[in-house]
């Protein structure tokens, strides 16, 4: 999962991106919940799309690697509705990448 700016194709509006390992086919109208896991690295600007490519192969390398050795995930349960808005999980920093 990636949120930025894509700044190697001069974007400024911020993004979420999301690559589902191993999954191929069609998502237009579906809803995906998704968890960050881990964080693996901040975003950057490449000089080129292939150099680009290259990162995130290595990025699905390496967040492979951690998934493998991740810990069961907690159930989830509905956020308190008491609770401040604007806290708690789901709210990353712009320019994360993770898995």
């Amino acid at each position: 999962m990636s949120i930025g700016v894509r700044p190697t194709f001069g974007g400024h509006i911020p993004t979420l991106e999301v690559h589902l390992i191993g999954w191929s086919g069609e998502l237009p109208g579906r809803e995906l919940e998704v968890e960050f896991v881990d964080w693996l690295r901040a975003e950057e600007r490449f000089d080129d799309a292939a150099a680009l490519i290259e990162a995130m192969r290595r990025d699905v390398i390496e967040a492979q690697d951690r998934l493998a050795h991740a810990p069961e995930p907690e159930p989830w349960t509905p956020p308190d509705p008491r609770a401040a808005p604007g806290r708690g999980p789901g709210r990353v920093a712009p320019g994360a990448a993770g898995c």
